[in-house]
């Protein structure tokens, strides 16, 4: 490798690690749809071939799995009692918490089949510890609408943030006004995927006012999320 290659993928890799956790940043290959199908890719200009054991992954069936029964039982045990809410799940699916970085991300997933990995972890945070609803709706959403959905990967993640998984930790809960202030500084994630909010400056945009809400038909939050949480803690003494 020439030293203007080896400065190139530097570069590359600096600006890709840099902005790994930046919601509102593109750096991202998006090259899992082709890892579990073996199609060739291009990125930064450079042709890339994609083969291996990975391939047809995506398209595995439960029964293919080494432990089949994680795709949709817990890994871990807690005895959890999930809450029955058809109406919080479709305003969660729908991108109607009232919560903008949670809706951005599920607007960008139904606007284009993908999302970003810190936006994945909020919104299955929020799922399972605002609104306490079972990780098994929230991994059924994703295998439906994902262009990178791997039936392995989406169902152990969702366990992972549901506290049930191989690492886990049922205290594992993001706050989801403090993670999009700190992911997406400066409400450039947020204004891309929620129209309502494009016009707001930094400051604000990640908890707007209810008069400001209103002004812009955006939805108040659909659950309090210190009360959620401090419900979701007594569920699970």
């Amino acid at each position: 490798m020439t030293f203007g290659a080896r400065a190139a993928d530097a570069l590359l890799e600096a600006s890709v690690v840099g902005s790994f956790s930046r919601i509102g940043l593109a750096a991202r290959s998006r090259l899992l749809p082709e890892f579990t199908s073996g199609t060739p890719a291009t990125l930064e200009g450079r042709s890339v071939v994609i083969t291996g054991a990975t391939s047809g992954i995506g398209h595995a069936t439960a029964t293919g799995l080494a432990r089949p029964d994680a795709a949709w039982r817990d890994y871990r045990d807690r005895g959890d009692r999930w809450r029955d809410d058809p109406e919080g799940l479709a305003a969660w699916q729908q991108g109607r918490t009232g919560y903008p970085v949670v809706d951005a991300a599920m607007h960008q997933l139904a606007q284009e089949g993908f999302m970003h990995n810190r936006a994945r972890m909020i919104a299955a945070s929020f799922l399972t510890n605002d609104l306490q609803l079972d990780w098994r709706a929230g991994a059924a959403h994703f295998m439906r609408h994902p262009t990178d959905a791997d039936l392995a990967c989406n169902q152990l993640n969702w366990q992972w943030a549901a506290g049930t998984g191989t690492d886990s930790n049922p205290h594992r809960i993001f706050n989801p006004t403090r993670q999009g202030r700190r992911f997406d500084p400066t409400g450039a994630y947020v204004r891309r995927h929620v129209p309502e909010l494009a016009g707001l400056p930094a400051a604000v945009i990640h908890d707007p006012d209810p008069a400001t809400r209103r002004a812009r038909g955006y939805p108040a939050p659909i659950v309090d999320h210190r009360q959620a949480i401090g419900a979701y803690r007594a569920r699970r003494r």
